[in-house]
C-alpha cells in the first residue's frame, strides 16, 4: 500500500513527505506564497536623542527672551513656562507705596529707584524678598537672603513693574580679578570669563551681592543707574541720597557671571574689578 502523505500544520506549502529528521518547528525561514519586500532598518541619527519627532513644528528646548527660562517644547514644558511667567508678573508688580523712600527719579522713562531695608514697612520688605527669590531662581544662586540691618536693596521701578534689583552689603575686604588681555578686540575682552583672583587684599566699603535687570529692559543703562544711586546713599545712615559719591574703587562684587563680569569691566573702566567671598 502507498504511504499516506503528511502535511505540516505551520506552512501553507505542503511538502512531499516528512522524513524522520525533518522538523518544521525548527525551520528558521518560513516560505510564503506572496512576495514581501525586505524590511528597512531604521537609522538612528542621534545616539543621545531623548525626544521623539512626531511631526511637530519645533523639537527640543527653547529659551524665552522675555523671562530667560529654558523649557522643553512639549505640553508640560509650556505649562511650566506659563506658570513661571505668571508668577514673575505677579511678583514684579508694584504699586505706589505711601511710605516710600525714593532715591532718584528718571522722568524720561517714568522710572524711579526705591530703597528697601530690613527696617522698612513689612509689606515693602516682603515685596523685596519675593523679588530677590525670583532673581535667585534666574541667576541660579543658592545664597540666603541678607537680613543684616545694614543691607540695602535698590528696586528700579518703571511704571508699575520692578525691572531692576540691586542688593548691597557692607564688606571690608576684596580681591581683584585677574583678566588675561590676550584677545584681539575689545569686544572679545568684554566677553571673556575670568575665575582667577589676585592674592593681594584690597580694602572696600560696599559689596554688591546681586544686580539684576529684566531681560526685556537690558542694554538701557538701568544697572549703571542703580549703582550710581547706591554710591550716593550707601554710607548715609538715614538712607537718603548724599551730595558726595562713594568712589568706584570701594565697591566689590560677589562672584559674577560672564555677563556680570562684562558689565563690571565696563562700569569700572580703568579701575580693577574687585570680588569678595
Amino acid at each position: 500500500p502507498e504511504p499516506k502523505k503528511l502535511y505540516p500544520i505551520f506552512y501553507r506549502q505542503p511538502t512531499e513527505q516528512a522524513g524522520p529528521k525533518r522538523c518544521t518547528f525548527l525551520n528558521k525561514r518560513r516560505p510564503s506564497l506572496t512576495y514581501s519586500p525586505p524590511k528597512k532598518r531604521l537609522r538612528l541619527v542621534y545616539s543621545n536623542q531623548a525626544v521623539l519627532n512626531a511631526g511637530q513644528k519645533e523639537v527640543g528646548q527653547k529659551t524665552c527672551k522675555a523671562c530667560g527660562m529654558t523649557f522643553t517644547l512639549d505640553q508640560k514644558g509650556e505649562r511650566l513656562h506659563e506658570m513661571f511667567r505668571d508668577r514673575g508678573a505677579s511678583v514684579l508688580h508694584i504699586g505706589n507705596w505711601k511710605k516710600e523712600v525714593t532715591l532718584d527719579v528718571f522722568p524720561s522713562d517714568k522710572a524711579r529707584c526705591v530703597l528697601v531695608t530690613p527696617s522698612s514697612p513689612r509689606h515693602q520688605w516682603s515685596k523685596a524678598r519675593a523679588v530677590i527669590e525670583l532673581v535667585d531662581d534666574e541667576l541660579g544662586m543658592c545664597e540666603s537672603i541678607p537680613s543684616s540691618p545694614l543691607c540695602k536693596i535698590v528696586l528700579y521701578v518703571q511704571g508699575k513693574s520692578v525691572v531692576g534689583c540691586l542688593v548691597a552689603l557692607p564688606v571690608l575686604e576684596a580681591n581683584a580679578l585677574m583678566f588675561e588681555d590676550n584677545t584681539s578686540t575689545e569686544n572679545d575682552k568684554s566677553q571673556s570669563y575670568c575665575n582667577k583672583v589676585a592674592e593681594k587684599i584690597v580694602d572696600v566699603q560696599c559689596g554688591v551681592s546681586r544686580i539684576w535687570v529684566d531681560a526685556a529692559y537690558r542694554r538701557q543703562g538701568i544697572a549703571t543707574r542703580m549703582l550710581n544711586v547706591l554710591r550716593k546713599c550707601f554710607l548715609n545712615e538715614q538712607a537718603l541720597p548724599m551730595t558726595s559719591e562713594m568712589p568706584k574703587s570701594s565697591i566689590a562684587f560677589s562672584t559674577p557671571t560672564a555677563d556680570g563680569q562684562s558689565f563690571a569691566r565696563s562700569y569700572m573702566a580703568n579701575e580693577d574689578v574687585l570680588v569678595y567671598s
